[in-house]
């Protein structure tokens, strides 16, 4: 009966250290690795290679797209329609006039570089569809899998001409282009900061009249 005890108590050692050894390993670099080369089983340390190399795949399709892509008529549909099944494109029609498409496009810019498994793209409207009225941009049109997904007009939804780049990751959230941190709908702020805005400038008003 001792025997046994101590004997499954070995084991349970054995198989203790191993899976601290798998723990240890699965921080490890390549690099790191391949100096555990003459210390670590081969079967052990390819699984874990192919396990690292696995996740710099991964890592680097998240990290494919950083900027606001500007694009042309015939570059539409191999960047829109053609582009991967499972990722979102955000595509911005705009005219360069237009002090909305610019706010809309700096505030683009800044999410392209936090989400960069999102690809961001912004096309001249008339270029995009031929006759497009100028009084329609901005323009966001959302595509998945070569489908729009939704289409919206104008800055209402982010804020008009108070949005901001939370206000637009907030909303590009509820429709499943990207994951947020954020906590609360910035836009509840905004409204609160403007209606606060609009009552001071309400006791300004009646106090010249005194």
């Amino acid at each position: 009966y001792q025997r046994r005890v101590h004997g499954d108590l070995y084991l349970q050692a054995i198989e203790a250290r191993e899976a601290q050894d798998q723990d240890d390993l699965s921080d490890k670099d390549l690099d790191e690795l391949d100096e555990l080369e003459d210390e670590v089983d081969d079967q052990v340390l390819n699984k874990y290679r192919q396990q690292r190399l696995a996740q710099m795949k991964e890592d680097a399709v998240k990290q494919k797209y950083r900027t606001v892509q500007m694009i042309k008529q015939d570059e539409w549909k191999l960047e829109v329609t053609e582009a991967e099944k499972d990722t979102y494109v955000v595509v911005h029609l705009f005219i360069f006039s237009k002090p909305e498409c610019q706010l809309l496009n700096r505030h683009m810019e800044v999410l392209a570089n936090k989400f960069r498994q999102v690809k961001f793209v912004k096309i001249i409207g008339q270029d995009a569809i031929p006759n497009y009225p100028d009084k329609n941009c901005p323009t966001l049109l959302i595509y998945k899998g070569g489908q729009v997904v939704l289409q919206l007009v104008g800055l209402a939804e982010f804020g008009g001409l108070k949005m901001n780049a939370d206000t637009l990751e907030w909303q590009l959230s509820l429709i499943g282009v990207l994951k947020t941190t954020l906590e609360k709908n910035p836009l509840n702020q905004l409204r609160m900061k403007m209606v606060r805005g609009k009552n001071r400038g309400s006791d300004d008003e009646l106090s010249d009249d005194d």
